[in-house]
């Protein structure tokens, strides 16, 4: 039975996904595109997105560059860089598909920034961004987003090494802290109330056995000891067919390992 929150507390959760996640791959091979064309030419204008499934990565966008890029091969980098490297993980580098849809910018959207309206045609472009500093962690980030981000780079350091062999790239994790509202109205994390890792692996290892060393060597060396005091709850959910496997990518997409979560 988990334990009752105090009257003074709260819970906070953030997500946070690793490197091989099908929205960051994407993510991934729009930046590599864009830090392609401004390698050769400085003043490049480039509006790439892209998506991915199974077997295949595509982009389709708008460039304006004097830079010759061969963007398949770009894009094969950019997948073998994240450890896609075998059908077997849902896409492998080498022989994927690579679909490029890239044409030269419209004229209105070109003119407009070309002329005297590129800080007003810039101004057009709007998103929405969540976040604020803080000193609960070192990255002033809040504690729970930190936590996740770091177990996430814990996971890609560990796959790439070797040491976590049997691990996919694509995985997710969620991390929630107990807060406590002091007399001054601040909010001071007091421990973690739970941690669940979503990850994929090869069927030549054991789901026990895998759990364990996702509670050994990524959670115990990121969450310090007095945050884990109090019988944290940890849930590990496994896939043999994970990432491409089962989901689609798109640029932009995976806003929940982009903000501070709630």
């Amino acid at each position: 039975m988990p334990e009752a929150l105090p009257t003074d507390g709260f819970l906070f959760a953030s997500e946070a996904v690793t490197e091989g996640h099908p929205d960051k791959l994407c993510d991934r091979v729009c930046d590599a595109v864009l830090d392609a064309c401004l390698a050769q030419d400085a003043d490049s204008r480039v509006a790439c997105d892209a998506c991915a499934k199974a077997g295949m990565v595509m982009i389709l966008g708008e460039v304006v560059s004097k830079a010759s890029v061969q963007y398949e091969q770009v894009i094969r980098e950019a997948a073998k860089a994240v450890g896609y490297d075998s059908e077997e993980k849902g896409l492998d580098w080498r022989t994927m598909n690579v679909i490029v849809a890239v044409e030269d910018q419209g004229p209105d959207i070109a003119g407009a920034i070309s002329g005297n309206g590129g800080a007003e045609a810039a101004g057009e472009v709007q998103g929405v961004v969540c976040g604020y500093a803080t000193d609960e962690a070192t990255d002033c980030t809040p504690l729970s987003h930190s936590l996740a981000t770091k177990l996430c780079a814990q996971l890609d350091k560990l796959r790439k090494e070797g040491l976590l062999s049997w691990l996919r790239p694509d995985a997710r994790v969620q991390v929630t802290v107990q807060y406590k509202e002091e007399a001054d109205g601040s909010m001071t994390p007091q421990k973690v109330q739970s941690v669940a890792i979503q990850y994929g692996h090869s069927q030549e290892v054991r789901t026990e056995k895998a759990d364990q060393d996702l509670l050994e060597h990524v959670v115990k060396i990121v969450i310090s000891e007095r945050l884990l005091e109090g019988d944290p709850q940890f849930h590990f959910f496994s896939r043999t067919r994970r990432g491409f496997g089962s989901d689609s990518g798109l640029a932009g997409r995976c806003m929940d390992g982009d903000t501070y979560g709630g």
